[in-house]
């Protein structure tokens, strides 16, 4: 297969692309010289914004199906009764609210500039983020581990700690 150059009128484009003169001293100044193609520059396309909208609908999915799955258990079902707190219900409702509306967002046909799609990115992260190391403080702060530490609460104890550090 051969490359027949096509002929350019940007006089960049044919220093860059043209011969390299024979005349230099040292071959170590004959530098292959090359550009890059076009769009792979450090500024975004079309086509990274639509790439990163689609991984944030994809990431927003995930944790929104796993957090109201998880809200709704705490609701329903008997037994499980240290995370039945309104504060910890208050906190995972504001959680799912939070990503129900960047869910909405991103769904919709609206146009979304780059920058917007990164706001939306350390929104859905950093509340994330936020969420799991309020959990991990409210787990460890009053002391419930500690004072669950009695024969008899062994089940109790392996429950916190599997939810406190594997879990999350």
């Amino acid at each position: 297969m051969t490359y027949s150059p096509v002929p350019r009128d940007d006089p960049d484009e044919q220093r860059l692309t043209g011969p390299v003169p024979d005349n230099r001293p040292d071959p170590v100044s004959q530098k292959v010289r090359c550009r890059l193609a076009v769009g792979s520059g450090p500024g975004f396309t079309h086509e990274m914004a639509c790439l990163l909208r689609v991984r944030l609908r994809l990431a927003i999915l995930i944790v929104l199906v796993g957090l109201a799955f998880h809200f709704l258990c705490q609701l329903l079902l008997p037994g499980s009764a240290l995370d039945h707190r309104p504060i910890y219900l208050l906190f995972c409702g504001g959680e799912i609210a939070v990503m129900m509306v960047a869910s909405t967002l991103l769904w919709s046909r609206r146009p979304l500039s780059m920058n917007a799609l990164r706001v939306l990115e350390l929104t859905i992260f950093g509340s994330i983020a936020a969420f799991f190391g309020w959990l991990q403080v409210d787990t460890y702060h009053d002391g419930a581990l500690l004072r669950s530490i009695v024969p008899g609460n062994e089940a109790l104890i392996f429950r916190l700690v599997g939810k406190a550090a594997a879990l999350r």
